[in-house]
């Protein structure tokens, strides 16, 4: 799971503002990961905490991975232009015309340089 979500990104996200969001929710989804093993670990297999604990421990858990996760993506998001991608706009770069619009082309290039 771990190098899945790691290497996923790969250029889409590089030289983006959202690289190091990205990279911060990747880690923090497998750590909350290991901490649910662990916890499962710890009431099941050794008999560690007994059923109120482990529901409290895995509440606690989705509480963290929710709260920390939306908090990361608003907190982000308020900082961010929203504008394309360096992946997207190397791919607009391959077709004519004026990219300066994001995705809407320009009508008028096309019916004055044909």
């Amino acid at each position: 799971l771990a190098g899945m979500l790691f290497s996923v990104m790969g250029g889409r996200l590089r030289s983006s503002p959202l690289h190091t969001t990205y990279r911060f929710l990747a880690t923090w989804c497998v750590v909350c990961g290991g901490c649910y093993a662990l916890v499962f670990l710890l009431s099941e297999v050794a008999c560690m905490l007994n059923v109120e604990t482990e529901l409290v421990a895995y509440a606690l858990l989705d509480g963290c991975v929710v709260s920390v996760s939306s908090f990361v993506v608003s907190c982000a998001g308020s900082d961010l232009q929203v504008g394309l991608l360096p992946a997207q706009e190397a791919e607009l770069s391959l077709y004519p015309g004026p990219h300066n619009h994001g995705f809407y082309p320009n009508p008028d290039y096309y019916d004055d340089n044909l």
